[in-house]
Protein backbone atom coordinates (compact mmCIF):
# COMPACT_ATOMS: atom_id res chain seq x y z
CA UNK A 1 0.00 0.00 0.00
CA UNK A 2 1.42 3.38 -0.92
CA UNK A 3 1.51 5.88 2.46
CA UNK A 4 0.39 9.57 2.45
CA UNK A 5 2.76 12.09 1.07
CA UNK A 6 3.40 14.55 3.87
CA UNK A 7 4.37 17.83 3.49
CA UNK A 8 6.91 19.21 4.87
CA UNK A 9 7.18 23.15 5.68
CA UNK A 10 10.79 24.75 4.85
CA UNK A 11 11.80 27.28 7.57
CA UNK A 12 12.19 30.66 6.51
CA UNK A 13 15.58 31.65 5.29
CA UNK A 14 17.68 33.82 8.80
CA UNK A 15 16.43 37.45 9.33
CA UNK A 16 19.21 39.71 7.93
CA UNK A 17 20.10 42.14 10.36
CA UNK A 18 19.88 45.88 8.92
CA UNK A 19 18.65 46.61 5.02
CA UNK A 20 19.92 44.05 2.32
CA UNK A 21 23.29 44.74 0.65
CA UNK A 22 21.28 45.73 -2.65
CA UNK A 23 19.93 48.56 -0.53
CA UNK A 24 23.36 50.39 0.60
CA UNK A 25 24.96 53.19 -1.00
CA UNK A 26 28.15 54.77 -0.61
CA UNK A 27 27.97 58.00 0.35
CA UNK A 28 30.33 61.08 1.61
CA UNK A 29 29.84 63.96 4.20
CA UNK A 30 27.15 62.89 5.78
CA UNK A 31 26.02 64.32 9.99
CA UNK A 32 25.88 61.47 11.95
CA UNK A 33 26.16 60.73 15.96
CA UNK A 34 28.65 58.37 17.69
CA UNK A 35 25.95 55.66 18.55
CA UNK A 36 28.72 53.08 20.31
CA UNK A 37 32.09 52.99 20.78
CA UNK A 38 33.42 49.78 22.32
CA UNK A 39 37.23 51.21 23.74
CA UNK A 40 38.71 47.51 24.18
CA UNK A 41 37.48 46.32 20.66
CA UNK A 42 38.83 49.39 18.40
CA UNK A 43 35.34 49.96 16.69
CA UNK A 44 31.90 51.20 16.89
CA UNK A 45 29.03 53.04 15.22
CA UNK A 46 28.21 55.95 13.46
CA UNK A 47 24.11 56.86 13.47
CA UNK A 48 23.05 58.59 10.63
CA UNK A 49 18.82 60.01 9.62
CA UNK A 50 18.63 58.35 6.21
CA UNK A 51 21.73 55.70 6.48
CA UNK A 52 22.09 52.28 7.69
CA UNK A 53 24.18 52.35 11.32
CA UNK A 54 27.67 52.52 9.43
CA UNK A 55 30.93 50.50 11.34
CA UNK A 56 33.77 52.30 12.22
CA UNK A 57 37.38 50.86 12.92
CA UNK A 58 39.68 52.96 15.00
CA UNK A 59 42.30 52.80 12.46
CA UNK A 60 40.25 55.93 11.07
CA UNK A 61 40.15 57.88 13.40
CA UNK A 62 44.13 57.76 13.10
CA UNK A 63 44.59 55.59 16.17
CA UNK A 64 41.66 58.20 18.22
CA UNK A 65 38.82 57.09 20.18
CA UNK A 66 34.66 58.00 18.97
CA UNK A 67 33.19 59.62 21.71
CA UNK A 68 29.21 58.52 21.92
CA UNK A 69 26.74 61.00 21.81
CA UNK A 70 28.89 63.83 19.63
CA UNK A 71 28.40 64.67 16.27
CA UNK A 72 30.14 63.92 13.27
CA UNK A 73 30.74 64.18 9.80
CA UNK A 74 31.72 60.93 8.24
CA UNK A 75 32.01 59.33 4.35
CA UNK A 76 31.37 55.74 3.99
CA UNK A 77 30.95 53.02 1.61
CA UNK A 78 29.79 49.09 1.20
CA UNK A 79 32.78 46.86 1.27
CA UNK A 80 31.09 43.74 2.13
CA UNK A 81 32.11 43.57 5.61
CA UNK A 82 30.78 40.75 7.70
CA UNK A 83 28.40 42.89 10.05
CA UNK A 84 26.87 43.40 6.90
CA UNK A 85 26.82 46.93 7.61
CA UNK A 86 28.30 50.33 5.14
CA UNK A 87 31.78 50.70 6.71
CA UNK A 88 32.97 54.61 7.45
CA UNK A 89 35.98 55.70 5.27
CA UNK A 90 36.42 58.87 7.12
CA UNK A 91 35.49 60.49 10.11
CA UNK A 92 35.61 63.91 11.44
CA UNK A 93 34.22 66.56 14.12
CA UNK A 94 33.36 67.26 18.09
CA UNK A 95 33.18 63.48 18.23
CA UNK A 96 36.40 62.03 17.58
CA UNK A 97 39.03 62.35 19.81
CA UNK A 98 42.96 62.47 18.58
CA UNK A 99 45.46 60.02 20.65
CA UNK A 100 47.28 62.98 21.30
CA UNK A 101 44.62 64.75 23.37
CA UNK A 102 43.75 61.94 25.59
Amino acid sequence: SKLPSRRTSVPPPPQQRGPPMSQLTTFTDADGVVSKWFIDKGFGFISSEGHPDVWVSRRICNGGELIPGLPVTFSAEDVNHPSGRLVCTSVSGPGVSHPEAM
